[in-house]
């Protein structure tokens, strides 16, 4: 069994509420009675449930769990967490949390100095595949910007434009291979569910253990929400080292990603797409064949 998140997107009472998050077999009376019992701290007297503050739906294990974490939460990063389980349903937004736990990217984002010339820094712990191919993409295109502000053209810029392209790459495929078993995971735990709605079990986050509950109280408040599918993890970005070019180039790339908002798609097969932009390190979930044109369209601005 599996407990599970749910944002209500407008307040409204608990009988109305129930119908499209009651699992099929279970009889709604019961399930309303125990729906009370384990969220009298968001669930009013007279049983109304308020506007995008989580309700748990719970299974045996839920006396487990401690919701004290996320529901501290302020209601701006309550709205990143109900606009991202709509937009991308509650299964990506569970696997996303558990991608950028696992890879250290949340925890290593206020840290994220970058076109420093230096990488990712010094003080960064890069023991995993993820944050090294950064430190290269970071580096590769420092070096490149080098280049052009030293007035160098020809072989010599191709060659670091070339540079750029393959350290893309290669976050790429590991941010893809890391992202989807994260996003696979946590959606069979959905299509498992047995529920009358689909778009309400879409809606809904899996949630195992505390540690799963602790990663999205860390991802509410370690992104910023750009455009449906579009997150960033911001830190002190050094743009006062780029040329003018570079950082056109880097604004254009952002501006690229914001305009790409996510499709539906089965979230077992949801892509990631990562970029250093102007407003630092950008995240794009969304279908296989929207991926594949917009990295390209990413590395072929270097050449």
């Amino acid at each position: 069994m599996t407990n599970y998140l749910y944002y209500p997107e407008t307040a409204a009472p608990l009988e109305r509420i129930v119908p499209s998050i009651c699992p099929s077999r279970a009889d709604p009376e019961a399930f309303s009675a125990r729906l009370l019992s384990v969220n009298q701290h968001v669930i009013s007297a007279v049983a109304v449930c308020t506007a995008r503050t989580p309700i748990l739906i719970p299974d045996q294990s839920a006396a487990f769990l401690n919701l004290a974490p996320l529901l501290a939460c302020t209601p701006q990063q309550h709205y990143v967490l109900a606009m991202l389980t709509k937009a991308l349903s509650g299964g990506v937004v569970a696997g996303l949390a558990e991608f950028l736990w696992q890879t250290k990217l949340l925890g290593m984002a206020k840290h994220l100095y970058v076109y420093g010339g230096d990488g990712l820094g010094a003080d960064n712990n890069l023991g995993n595949g993820l944050l090294q191919a950064l430190d290269q993409y970071d580096r590769a295109i420092t070096h490149y910007d080098g280049l052009l502000m030293r007035g160098v053209d020809g072989l010599m810029l191709d060659a670091a434009g070339k540079r750029v392209m393959a350290a893309i790459e290669k976050t790429n495929t590991l941010a893809n291979l890391k992202s989807q078993q994260a996003y696979k995971k946590f959606s069979a735990l959905l299509k498992r569910s047995p529920q009358p709605s689909i778009s309400a079990v879409n809606q809904r986050i899996p949630i195992l253990e505390n540690r799963h509950l602790q990663n999205l109280v860390s991802l509410a408040k370690g992104l910023e929400v750009i455009n449906h599918g579009v997150v960033n993890l911001g830190g002190d970005i050094g743009q006062t080292n780029l040329s003018a070019s570079t950082q056109a180039l880097l604004t254009e790339i952002q501006a690229d990603f914001i305009k790409s908002g996510s499709l539906p798609f089965d979230g077992a097969s949801a892509t990631t797409l990562v970029a250093l932009s102007a407003a630092g390190l950008i995240i794009n979930i969304d279908s296989p064949g929207s991926h594949a044109q917009k990295l390209q369209r990413l590395q072929h601005r270097f050449v």
